[in-house]
């Protein structure tokens, strides 16, 4: 899957990014790849369940549709900043499947 070759190139490539997943709006993972297999999942169950958790309570409170994601980083944001070019084409391949504009 290209989507996948794609994240691993960018695990690699970038220092100190231990894990990338990405999920649907349910939080419900689609594709994830990860340095070590055990710290993955124990993260990935954590941040999804908070996801989840922000989702339903999003819908009680009537504020609309989910318009936004959740990103969480513990590097400086110079690193973060160096990942928007090559995190860009696999934005654009989930937005183009998913019908989901850009903005």
């Amino acid at each position: 899957m290209e989507i996948t070759r794609s994240l691993r190139a960018i695990l690699r490539d970038t220092p100190g990014i231990q894990y990338i997943f990405v999920t649907d709006k349910e939080g419900v993972p689609i594709v994830g790849v990860s340095e070590s297999s055990g710290e993955e999942f124990r993260n990935r169950a954590q941040l999804i369940n908070s996801y989840q958790l922000a989702v339903e309570q999003t819908a009680k409170l009537n504020m609309g549709e989910q318009k936004t994601a959740i990103f969480r980083s513990e590097c400086p944001i110079g690193v973060l900043r160096q990942l928007r070019v090559p995190l860009e084409p696999i934005v654009n391949e989930i937005a183009s499947a998913t019908n989901i504009p850009i903005a």
